[in-house]
């Protein structure tokens, strides 16, 4: 008996196989989604951090070194904290994740835009462009369809398989 038909999932054929990736030996694994996830956005924030180092002169005259510094921090904690949530299938935090990252980016290139910031030549520009990249890429690897199979799995979401509802 495949882990599907153990769970009641036989009547929802085009359900199954998304579902079947994500069991093996009974238990539900990480979808490579997930892993990716975690991985792209920890680089993520190790570019952000390379970032700030080497453009710290320009940043530190234009924002100020402590409020910068204490932004940083926070920052970086808050986006641990959703990785940490996210990859244990906290749905709300995926959310938080990809709507934090979105808007980021969306308010510095506007901020490029209007404001146009000068970095420390071409290693600080692809540094601070890699940075919102790589941010980018680990919330698309949240709306994967595995992804959305993994929180649908979520124990918050369904108590029992039969209940899940996924669509086409």
């Amino acid at each position: 008996m495949s882990p599907a038909m153990a769970c009641g999932l036989e009547q929802r054929p085009w359900d199954i196989g998304d579902i079947v990736k994500l069991i093996e030996g009974g238990k539900l694994v990480m979808p490579k989604s997930i892993v990716l996830f975690e991985r792209v956005a920890y680089l993520n924030i190790v570019l952000g951090l390379a970032s700030v180092t080497i453009n710290w002169p320009l940043i530190a005259k234009r924002h100020g070194a402590a409020f910068f510094v204490l932004t940083v921090l926070i920052s970086i904690g808050i986006e641990v904290f959703l990785m940490r949530r996210t990859a244990r299938r906290r749905n709300w935090a995926r959310w938080t994740f990809i709507a934090l990252i979105f808007v980021g980016t969306a308010m510095a290139i506007a901020e490029e835009i209007l404001r146009p910031t000068p970095h420390n030549g071409v290693v600080g520009n692809a540094a601070f462009y890699l940075d919102y990249l790589t941010g980018v890429a680990a919330a698309y690897f949240l709306l994967t369809s595995e992804s959305w199979t993994w929180f649908r799995l979520s124990s918050d979401e369904a108590r029992d398989p039969a209940d899940i509802r996924l669509q086409p």
